[in-house]
């Protein structure tokens, strides 16, 4: 017998914060949504966004899991800061997406970089020896300028990312037509009236709105239960025992990046 069947009834507010594969892992996130999903005090689902973005993959693992959760309950998504890039494809899987005027929305798109020290190694008179079992296998690398063979065959890769972002998108936003998503999908961001016009969200509004529609929509209170990945114990020892100078700038310093890539500004 399910004791949660008898409490009180509550919206799961679900905080999805951080970069995504980096602060925030999908293993935890998907762990926690098939808990929301299968616990029927829970009756319906805020996604509480606040993330620049990050590893499509883990993005995509997350939004997979919270459409499986929307196909029982009830999902809505609520942008409080920024909903880009991952984020957003996260975001899609709600029925609705709410989103303050300010928020910063969209950066549909992919982007793949990385440093190149040929010429410093020259400088220092180092030369790299690379042994390889395909032409392409050390494509990608750092220590030298990419060929026009593997320039096209990146570009086609992230192209593919694109495609399948795109795919997410029309899935997620039914009412949006598939050639205006392509229109939009330039990389750039939207505050949140703009893409109100544009169709990337369908209200202007804040957590408080989004929880009393969900609530309407499930026909109870509006009253929540904030809910946050759990870490294990292990995890949780090593992170307190770094909680950690290397551990929180690495964090710190990818969350920068990652918003740096879509322009947030500071204030």
């Amino acid at each position: 017998m399910d004791l949660n069947a008898y409490l009180p009834p509550r919206v799961a507010v679900i905080e999805l914060t951080g970069v995504i594969g980096v602060k925030l892992h999908a293993r935890d996130f998907t762990q926690l949504l098939r808990q929301v999903r299968d616990n029927p005090r829970y009756k319906a689902v805020v996604l509480d966004i606040d993330s620049p973005g990050g590893s499509p993959y883990a993005s995509e693992d997350i939004y997979l899991a919270a459409r499986a959760l929307g196909k029982r309950k009830p999902v809505v998504a609520a942008v409080r800061g920024v909903g880009a890039s991952g984020s957003y494809m996260v975001a899609c899987a709600g029925e609705k997406i709410f989103a303050l005027p300010s928020s910063i929305i969209g950066s549909i798109g992919v982007i793949s970089l990385r440093p190149m020290v040929e010429q410093l190694l020259d400088r220092i008179g180092v030369e790299m020896n690379v042994a390889k079992t395909g032409a392409y296998k050390d494509m990608g690398s750092i220590f030298r300028a990419a060929t026009p063979e593997e320039q096209a065959r990146e570009q086609q890769f992230i192209d593919d990312i694109l495609a399948r972002f795109l795919e997410i998108v029309d899935e997620g936003r039914p009412g949006l037509d598939p050639d205006k998503i392509k229109a939009i999908a330039t990389g750039e961001v939207f505050l949140g009236a703009r893409a109100k016009e544009v169709g990337l969200i369908d209200e202007l509004g804040g957590l408080d709105d989004a929880v009393d529609w969900v609530a309407a929509r499930a026909e109870i209170e509006p009253k929540t239960a904030i809910l946050r990945p759990k870490r294990g114990l292990a995890q949780l020892l090593m992170n307190r025992a770094a909680t950690s100078l290397v551990d929180s700038v690495a964090v710190a310093a990818a969350e920068r990046i990652q918003r740096a890539s879509i322009g947030v500004p500071r204030i």
